[in-house]
C-alpha cells in the first residue's frame, strides 16, 4: 500500500492521495479496523485493514519463521542441504530474521 508524504493512503489504481473512508468496521474479537476507501480522483474503491500493534509483532515473528522454512525447503530442492547450511539458516531464525525482504 502506497502512502503519501503526509501518511494518507494513496489510491492503488491512480496513485492519488485524495481518498475518503466510506465505511469503517471494528472487529471486537481481533481489534482489527476494516475500512472501505474511495478515491476522489478516479472513483476506485479498495479496502484497508488496521492491525493492532501487539498483533503486528506476532505477525512479523510468524513471517520470519515462514521465511526460514522457505529457505530450508529451497536448499533441499537444490540438493545442497548440509549441516553447516542448516545451522546457518536456523541461526538466522533464532535472531528474528528480517521482514524487510
Amino acid at each position: 500500500m502506497r502512502t503519501s508524504q503526509n501518511g494518507l493512503h494513496c489510491c492503488p489504481a491512480c496513485g492519488s492521495p485524495r481518498a475518503r473512508v466510506i465505511d469503517s468496521r471494528y472487529e471486537d474479537d481481533t481489534g482489527w479496523k476494516k475500512r472501505r476507501r474511495l478515491c476522489i480522483a478516479c472513483q476506485y474503491k479498495w479496502n484497508t485493514i488496521e492491525v493492532p500493534q501487539h498483533l503486528m509483532a506476532e505477525m512479523r515473528a510468524t513471517l520470519a519463521h515462514l521465511q526460514t522454512i522457505e529457505r530450508l525447503a529451497a536448499a533441499a530442492r537444490l540438493g545442497i542441504m548440509d549441516s553447516r547450511l542448516v545451522a546457518a539458516i536456523l541461526a538466522t531464525d533464532d535472531q528474528g530474521g528480517s521482514c524487510t525482504g
